[in-house]
Order: C-alpha cells, then structure tokens, then sequence
C-alpha cells in the first residue's frame, strides 16, 4: 500500500504542470488598425502597450511593402487600440524604449532607398534618426541621431536610465537586404540628449537579442553577421556600465542555427 501511495503521488506531482498548462490558452484581443509587421512595442509607464513603424502590403494583389510610421496604442483594460499620432519618418526594424519620464525612444530600423543612377532598383538604408514620443501631448521631437545608423541592433534602458544601444548594421544595394554588420556599441544620455560610443562588443551582431541583468549588467546573446560571411552565433556577452564599461564572455547558447555558409557554434 505504502509504494501504491508513493506511485500515486509522484504521478500526480509530474501531471500537476501538464495539467496546469493544458488550462492554459491564448485569447483573441482586438485587432490593431494597421496591419503591419516588422515593428516594435514597449510597455508604457500606464500599463498600456504603444505600437509603432513597420510595414505593411503597398496594395493589394502586389508583394510589395511600404514602411510605416503609424503608431497605435492598446489599453488592455478596454481591449481598444487608439492610433496617435505618427512618427516623423516611416521605417522597419526599429527599437523603442521606454524612458524613466515616461516618454518613448525610437530609434535606428531601415528607411526605403532608390539607387540615383538607377531609380529601378531600390532597397533598404540603415537609418540614425531618433525620434521620442511624448504621451502626455501626443507629439513626437526629434532627438540627437545615432552615432552609427543600424537596423536590426538591440537597445535596453540601463539601470541609471541611459540608454545601451548594441549591434545592428547597413544595407548593401546589391545584393539587396545583405547587411554590413558591426560590434558597435552606443549610450543615449537623456538628460543632455546625446549619444557617446561604448565599447564595441568582440562579435558583429544582427537580430541578437538583449536584456538587463538584475545586477545592472547587459546581456546580449544569438544573432548573426551577414557581411562577409552568414555566421549564425551562439555565442553570449555580458557589457558592465559600471565597472571597466567592457564587455566579457558569457556562457554559449546550447545550440544555434546553422547556414548553409558557415556557422561558428
């Protein structure tokens, strides 16, 4: 009886998670007004998520895209999208970041392009333009450019309200959408609204992913370098703000996607 008890309650132990997870479900919310992928969200101050840039079909029945610069905002309490008002610039691929005030930072992505000694062939910039959104007007300022104009980095508030922006890359015309990656890296000051360079990190980076550490630390980790060779990376660092403001080594991602050309894993 002892061991039927023994197997009975471990049975129930190692079903409890299935079972909560099988409770688990998605639920449809309503829709945004704009179609759109490509784009970046952030977490207002309000508990309200803010929407914005992307793109979208340039008509239908065609494959092509347009980029956005409309912005939206979901209040979760109502389940209403509300559009405000649009940036300054459309483009794809940008970050955006919430500041200390309250006010939303949007930065970097890709801008469409014509070749001027060929208007038939067009592709995606890289683009250093900022831009902040101020909720409480709902009015957009242009801020300080990048340093380094990149689409496809990774930006994270620091834990001092600057903002880290890491990674990301420019477009080659031919061939089209191939991205010239690069290791650098940027802080925005608020405060005086500028952008100094940080130390760059040991590996290109594109499409990463990062994140704040409890002990103020960032850590990005994946990604890819497109320009010379499609590297697809598993490998991790960690950047300290406070310390020697260099980045160090991190434990690698335990696998990793594999082009056909070459990865380093």
């Amino acid at each position: 009886m002892f061991k039927l008890n023994v197997f009975v309650c471990a049975l129930a132990v190692c079903l409890t998670p299935l079972a909560a997870r099988a409770q688990e479900s998605w639920t449809q919310r309503a829709s945004l007004h704009q179609a759109r992928f490509a784009h970046a969200a952030v977490t207002m101050a309000d508990g309200r998520v803010f929407v914005v840039a992307g793109l979208a079909p340039a008509g239908a029945g065609t494959f092509a895209e347009r980029h956005l610069a409309q912005a939206e905002i979901y209040d979760p309490s109502t389940d209403v999208w509300t559009a405000v008002a649009p940036m300054n610039a459309a483009r794809q691929v940008p970050n955006a970041i919430l500041l200390e005030d309250g006010r939303v930072l949007v930065e970097g992505g890709a801008i469409p392009a014509v070749d001027p000694t060929d208007p038939t062939l067009a592709f995606n910039a890289s683009t250093g333009d900022v831009e902040i959104y101020d909720p409480a007007s709902n009015t957009w300022t242009t801020a300080a450019p990048l340093l380094f104009p990149a689409a496809g980095d990774r930006a994270v508030r620091l834990a001092d309200g600057r903002i880290l922006s890491a990674g990301g890359g420019g477009f080659f015309k031919d061939p089209p959408d191939v991205q010239l990656t690069h290791a650098a890296a940027e802080i925005y000051e608020p405060s005086t609204n500028t952008w100094s360079a940080a130390a760059p990190m040991h590996s290109p980076r594109v499409q990463h992913a990062i994140a704040l550490m409890q002990d103020g630390r960032v850590l990005v980790a994946g990604g890819r370098q497109e320009s010379p060779f499609f590297n697809f990376w598993s490998t991790a660092e960690a950047y300290d703000p406070s310390l020697d403001r260099r980045w160090r080594p991190a434990p690698r991602i335990r696998t990793c996607s594999r082009s056909r050309m070459a990865a380093r894993c």
